[in-house]
């Protein structure tokens, strides 16, 4: 064959072998494209599950790793979809109102996939509830041994038990672990025990009485009509005016406390403030009460506030969004949103006075009921960040209701605590990560401001811009 010839033949073999090398290429990556189109369009629309679907997935995955045929009779489910982050969270507890140290509950994180991305289960078994000998009487005459009486019917011997021991109206609930920090005991701390009854008195007052019937605790909520503040003040003339009116919640103010002296060099801290009326007329000093607490006055909690040198905050008090009190109605304990409002509620101060000279705070916890069920320009967050977005981030409960407020005592130490060993972590990232691990405060808590902000911006970082507006 012609060398001209063998040449044309080889070209050609070598360029359909080039072709069809470039065809294979070309269909692999048609293919490619065409399969990641399908998985991040047509099959996300297919795979995405229904809150119905969603519950039985979760379902099946609790039990299966339980060991269980079935959920337990008193599992209440509460069910939170996360659309930024495409998954539900599904959670089963014990009935609402029951407040207890290890939270009994079933946790599991299901994707619009319908995957099983993770489970947190403690189910632990129901304590057998103590039942004293005048309890057992009074189910004995109705006819009832302790050992045949059914729940409801110890309770409402219990209920009346607490009536004849204490003169207590209260609705028992049930028997439980209790959260020891939420409470304030009558009794020595070395004779707490883990386990009470626990009762409700009224809407915003929550009681734990021993077997039989005496009143040896105390959980107050923090209502929007009735009010307590900072390390402040439970008791007030106008409030249960027979009680101790030294006493108040430093628990939540004391866990920001432990992290906010990590990470800056001195904080303000303390029940506000230190002297308070008294009962049947003057005042008392509350430092001479009870020397082993800390509390300041006014000007400590104002000086604090004007600094600007103050770039954490964090504050328990009865409220509103647009006023809270130290003190339970007590004008010269209360403090409003704007100056336009200070007539208005009578009050002693406004957070845009504290404000006026200082920059916008860089992080602030605003623990009262209804902080932040109103938020935006004239609200008591919005002078906190001066009506900043940037370097600049507000975190307060709303709508609060017992349940979530029991969960913000679980919810708080989570975020601190992320935040600590996670410095560049986002605050907005680390509030939806412990919302997601407490579901009870979707709805019941809100973040404004810099979504961005991170824990070494918030403490190194200057001013935000405009801080003297």
């Amino acid at each position: 064959m012609p060398e001209n010839i063998l040449s044309i033949v080889r070209y050609n073999r070598r360029y359909a072998c080039y072709c069809v090398l470039v065809l294979c290429v070309s269909a692999t990556l048609l293919w490619y494209a065409i399969n990641f189109y399908y998985n991040n369009n047509c099959k996300s629309q297919e795979m995405n599950i229904t809150e119905e679907e969603a519950i039985e997935v979760a379902k099946r995955a609790v039990c299966e790793a339980q060991g269980w045929i079935e959920l337990p009779e008193d599992a209440v489910l509460e069910t939170v979809y996360f659309s930024e982050r495409g998954r539900w969270v599904l959670e089963w507890k014990h009935k609402s109102d029951i407040y207890y140290s290890e939270v009994d509950r079933l946790l599991a994180w299901i994707s619009d996939s319908g995957e099983v991305l993770k489970l947190n289960l403690i189910w632990k078994p129901a304590p057998t509830p103590e039942i004293s000998t005048n309890v057992a009487a009074l189910l004995l005459q109705r006819g009832i041994a302790v050992e045949e009486a059914s729940a409801s019917e110890i309770k409402r011997a219990m209920s009346e038990r607490v009536k004849a021991v204490e003169g207590i109206d209260v609705l028992i609930l049930d028997y439980r672990e209790i959260k020891k920090e939420v409470y304030r005991f009558f009794i020595n701390e070395e004779a707490i025990q883990p386990y009470y009854w626990y009762g409700k008195i009224d809407e915003h007052y929550y009681g734990l009485f021993d077997e039989d019937g005496k009143f040896v605790g105390e959980m107050i909520l923090p209502g929007t009509t009735r009010s307590t503040s900072t390390a402040g003040h439970w008791y007030g003339p106008g409030h249960h005016p027979e009680r101790d009116r030294c006493l108040g919640w430093e628990n939540l103010p004391a866990k920001c406390k432990t992290y906010f002296n990590k990470w800056l060099p001195d904080t303000v801290f303390g029940i506000v403030p230190m002297v308070v009326p008294a009962k049947g007329g003057g005042t008392i000093d509350c430092s001479e009460t009870y020397p082993e607490k800390t509390y300041i006055t006014l000007d400590d909690y104002e000086e604090g506030v004007k600094s600007s040198f103050t770039k954490l905050y964090a504050c328990i008090a009865h409220g509103s969004c647009w006023w809270f009190h130290f003190v339970p109605y007590t004008s010269s304990t209360c403090y409003t949103s704007t100056e336009a409002h200070r007539e208005e509620y009578g009050c002693h101060g406004s957070i845009e006075e504290l404000f006026e000279n200082r920059p916008c705070i860089r992080l602030a916890f605003l623990m009262h009921c209804g902080a932040m069920d109103t938020v935006g320009e004239g609200t008591i967050e919005y002078y906190f960040r001066k009506g900043e977005n940037s370097n600049t981030s507000i975190i307060g409960l709303k709508d609060t209701t017992g349940e979530s407020f029991s969960a913000f005592y679980s919810w708080l130490p989570d975020f601190l605590r992320d935040i600590d060993e996670n410095r560049d972590k986002r605050f907005k990232d680390a509030y939806d990560d412990a919302t997601d691990t407490y579901p009870d405060m979707e709805d019941h808590i809100e973040f404004t401001g810099d979504p961005d902000m991170t824990l070494r911006r918030a403490i190194q970082s200057d001013i935000c811009k405009n801080s003297s507006s």
